[in-house]
């Protein structure tokens, strides 16, 4: 495969669920990455000369980043797309979990948080609808007769985990300036040992374009990001068409 030259670099991690609430059981915790999300409470969260020359707005001024209803908005409509082909119900926006999302993007370091939710982490993004479709691409990767946890598909299954049905994410501008850091965190948390068959469904219906049905290519470019994996101590380079 041919190395293209990358407009953004996304690291990409993913929670882990557990199937005991009330304490590490390390018999149901899959741990084939390097952060795990430690077991929480069980409680419910509570939502040219003649030619003009083309601009485009800054990253951090981006509408999707800066208007809480468009964050809202593109984070349901990109992830209920997603669901939606995969026999999942839609989730709703809970304020509870996009709060405790804010809390964990404050340190604007890509380390999970350890809380009681399903996880999401990436760095890098310069629109919202590209990181979450990472995500979800990652189907291409998921053997669903396998039905197993995988490095390179914990973000996805997460994402369209049937038990799953509410989601709250935040973003917040990190590092150099330049990128944005998104942390969504799901209730039910999603990849437990053992329920994969039952709860990671194939593809039902829908052709893949979720960038063109929620918002358009961004600029007139398709993206090419970069995805760097970090497991065990090893650093994996993929390139990702988008």
């Amino acid at each position: 495969m041919r190395i293209l030259n990358a407009q953004y670099l996304l690291f990409l991690l993913s929670g882990l669920g557990s199937a005991t609430p009330h304490h590490r059981d390390p018999t149901t915790v899959i741990t084939t990455v390097t952060v795990t999300v430690r077991p929480g409470s069980e409680a419910s969260p509570p939502a040219s000369a003649d030619q003009k020359p083309t601009t485009t707005l800054p990253v951090s001024a981006r509408p999707e980043f800066t208007s809480s209803a468009s964050f809202r908005s593109i984070v349901l409509n990109t992830t209920n797309t997603y669901r939606a082909q995969h026999d999942a119900s839609p989730l709703v926006y809970n304020q509870s979990l996009a709060q405790f999302a804010e809390k964990v993007s404050t340190s604007c370091e890509m380390k999970h948080s350890g809380g009681p939710f399903g996880e999401n982490l990436a760095i890098g993004c310069s629109d919202l609808d590209g990181c979450i479709e990472l995500w979800g691409n990652e189907r291409d990767e998921y053997n669903f007769g396998k039905g197993e946890f995988s490095k390179e598909t914990g973000h996805f299954t997460q994402l369209v985990w049937k038990n799953t049905t509410a989601v709250g994410c935040a973003a917040r501008f990190c590092g150099d300036g330049k990128r944005w850091y998104l942390v969504c965190e799901y209730w039910p948390r999603g990849n437990v040992k053992g329920q994969f068959l039952e709860l990671v469904a194939k593809k039902v219906a829908g052709k893949v374009n979720v960038r063109s049905e929620a918002s358009g290519v961004r600029d007139g470019v398709r993206r090419r990001p970069m995805v760097v994996w970090v497991m065990m101590g090893l650093v994996g380079f993929v390139v990702l068409m988008v």
